[in-house]
């Protein structure tokens, strides 16, 4: 609320003929389908929120019934909370070196390590080290994944001759609640198909495997599809242009 009543909008947006002119929703629309780094961010940003509902929502069961105490999960899910915050403060120190396309990949690649290990065992040790590694990919995607949506929209500005600032985050936060429903949902159509019975104190082989699957299998998946986007978000060749091009009012060669 003090942000709503004290903050002031100081961007005047407009168009390439310098009209100031509204942008419609159905060019916005069009704008925003048309920015492809656009596209690979809503598409890892929905990946993210699948995995993240999916794979927090299983793990206490992970640690019920496939580790066989659900004591253990405190620490298996502090450790990564801790590790991501310890990475949170540490990635701005990176950025210095290393672009936040980048930082998002490797972040993310390092995650799909973790889930693989914690696919691959019950071990409390082993499963509290992929906590550990995953924190780390945690930490490093969630820096920068807001910073790589900011500019795909900015390259979006000097691609289409206007701005979709307002719409491009406002469809990407849709996104991301999307996925996180529908990685919930999916949550509960994998137990089902499992054959999972909470009011079991053992849960059915295929109960265990499709808690697994739950918890790392699906994050695998989803994290190398962030990688994969990241590997076509080659929007740093350009962004320099760009910013040097907005900076003096200009836009896209047509």
């Amino acid at each position: 609320m003090f942000m709503f009543f004290i903050c002031k909008e100081r961007v005047h947006e407009e168009s390439a003929d310098g009209t100031g002119e509204q942008v419609s929703f159905a060019k916005g629309l069009v704008g925003l389908v048309k920015n492809k780094y656009w596209m690979l961010m809503v598409v890892s940003l929905f990946a993210m929120y699948f995995m993240m509902s999916c794979f927090f929502g299983s793990a206490v069961y992970f640690t019920m019934y496939n580790m066989g105490s659900d004591s253990y999960y405190a620490m298996v899910s502090n450790l990564l909370s801790i590790f991501q915050i310890i990475t949170l403060f540490i990635t701005p120190f990176i950025m210095k070196k290393v672009s936040k396309r980048y930082l998002f990949m490797a972040g993310m690649a390092i995650a799909t390590v973790g889930f693989v290990l914690s696919g691959l065992t019950t071990s409390y040790t082993l499963i509290c080290l992929s906590s550990i590694i995953k924190g780390i990919g945690f930490g490093c995607g969630g820096a920068t994944m807001f910073g790589c949506l900011q500019d795909a929209i900015t390259y979006g500005e000097w691609y289409n001759g206007y701005g979709t600032a307002g719409m491009g985050n406002a469809a990407s936060s849709f996104c991301m609640k999307v996925g996180s429903g529908i990685g919930t949902a999916a949550l509960g159509w994998i137990l089902a198909a499992g054959g999972f019975n909470a009011q079991l104190e053992t849960q059915s082989a295929s109960a265990l495997a499709s808690i697994n699957v739950a918890f790392a299998w699906v994050p695998v998946i989803t994290s190398v599809i962030c990688v994969v986007c990241m590997l076509f978000f080659d929007v740093d060749k350009y962004y320099g242009k760009v910013v040097e091009d907005l900076s003096q009012g200009k836009y896209r060669e047509k």
